[in-house]
């Protein structure tokens, strides 16, 4: 797995914006499985992936948006 770098020439803006895509992406993920009727019986190492994938993208997230603070 490659390590998440943050670019150090990267502005505030595009720091948060690059936060943002990945918070909304997340939040959509999980509007999708709160709204789903029946989601069946879905293998637990699927679920526990996508679930996983998720948690990455909030900590990006994260990480991205602590950067832009303290370049801003």
């Amino acid at each position: 797995m490659t390590p998440f770098v943050i670019r150090e020439n990267a502005t505030s803006l595009e720091l948060f914006d690059a936060a943002e895509k990945r918070q909304t992406a997340a939040r959509n993920a999980l509007a999708l499985l709160a709204s789903a009727r029946d989601l069946g019986c879905p293998d637990g190492d699927l679920l526990a992936g996508a679930l996983s994938g998720l948690e990455l993208l909030l900590k990006d997230a994260a990480e991205l948006y602590d950067a832009a603070r303290h370049k801003g």
